[in-house]
């Protein structure tokens, strides 16, 4: 974490503070949360000795049996909520073990998308270097992993398998904080057991130290990557059009033909433009179209608004269910666009494509009707 992140971060947290105490001395209700715990699933993968999920929750212990819990696109739709309340604020998503969810990373992407500080707790066992790097990339703000003892057996003790697993979503983690300039921090619980083994604790933690070491000093040699503004990273911006009907698509290539159940289009949001409104560019009329090929004959349209104009979502992402299609080409179309300045625009900060709770559209190849549309990744 930057700096001058750690100091936003703490004036915020002061001044809610003062707020809040404004509010016990008179009563008041001017305060608001500055940090949001979100419990995203009961579920988990592992058997703790010390977790209490199997009686506040009544699900077996170590089962990955799914119960009533709200879906993605809920998810999607309350963080955009929370974010139009409170503003920027810090979010801790847990479980369970959140990551049994196939659409945690779909939703931390637009956590952060938001400017919403996102953050995870995890027992790391399906932290490998594909979901590292996912996380990386979309600026995940910190993610805590329980270790219960340096010590194999220790760990064992509490969580009775896949020790190895989580030692390496610790390392994994280590560049997870400085190649994304996040926070990072390993909860150790109570550990009894090792209290006979100190020396060898001491012994084992200057291993990891040294270990550590060397992952810090690989991570210097690595290029700097992106911090800019990241609410628009994702989407494209069309040029100036002179003619407000005249068609504009943009295309995204799934690589493979794959079932789509349902399409979300993510309306734009620029914190850094104030003077813009939530939404902009959203087309006013539009189509979206699959196909297997790129032959234009076999595109079939499976979500239609070209007949009249589409109310403006502002900032909330809009879910289009699409049972029963299959396709590798996933195309939208604006059919009417919206006025600006020179003349008319579109914009689309992202469109997903989920195959279950799966976004497949996620860093898959994109084209557009003219090459200067689409905003780099």
């Amino acid at each position: 974490m930057r700096s001058m992140d750690k100091l936003r971060l703490g004036a915020r947290h002061l001044g809610n503070h003062l707020v809040q105490e404004l509010d016990v001395r008179t009563d008041g209700h001017k305060s608001k949360p500055s940090i949001v715990y979100a419990h995203l699933t009961p579920t988990c993968n592992l058997k703790c000795i010390h977790c209490n999920l199997p009686r506040t929750d009544g699900i077996a212990h170590g089962t990955l049996r799914r119960v009533n819990e709200l879906g993605t696109e809920d998810w999607l739709r309350v963080l955009g909520e929370l974010r139009q309340w409170l503003g920027p604020f810090k979010l801790n998503i847990s479980g369970g073990e959140p990551f049994v969810r196939k659409d945690l990373l779909p939703i931390l992407e637009h956590a952060c998308g938001l400017g919403i500080l996102a953050g995870v707790v995890t027992n790391g066992t399906f932290i490998d270097e594909a979901m590292a790097n996912r996380l990386v990339d979309m600026g995940m703000f910190n993610m805590n992993i329980s270790l219960d003892g340096f010590h194999r057996d220790t760990h064992l003790h509490f969580r009775a398998r896949q020790y190895d697993e989580t030692m390496k979503a610790f390392d994994l983690s280590r560049f997870i904080c400085r190649a994304a300039s996040a926070e990072c921090n390993v909860k150790k619980t109570a550990d009894a057991v090792a209290s006979a083994k100190t020396v060898a604790a001491v012994e084992r933690l200057a291993k990891a130290d040294r270990r550590l070491a060397e992952i810090e000093k690989r991570l210097e040699s690595l290029p700097e990557l992106y911090h800019g503004a990241r609410g628009s990273r994702f989407g494209f911006h069309s040029e100036t059009i002179e003619d407000q009907s005249e068609p504009h698509w943009v295309q995204i290539d799934l690589r493979e033909s794959w079932p789509i159940d349902s399409i979300v289009l993510v309306p734009v949001h620029m914190p850094s433009f104030a003077n813009l409104e939530e939404g902009n560019g959203f087309p006013l009329r539009f189509k979206i179209e699959v196909s297997e090929t790129k032959n234009k004959p076999d595109y079939q349209v499976v979500v239609d608004h070209t007949a009249s104009d589409f109310e403006n979502p502002g900032r909330y992402p809009v879910l289009f269910p699409t049972p029963g299609v299959q396709g590798r080409y996933v195309r939208i179309t604006s059919t009417k666009h919206v006025a600006s300045r020179d003349g008319f625009i579109w914009a689309m900060e992202e469109m997903m494509i989920l195959s279950g709770n799966y976004n497949i559209a996620a860093a898959r190849p994109r084209t557009a009707s003219t090459h200067e549309e689409l905003f780099p990744n």
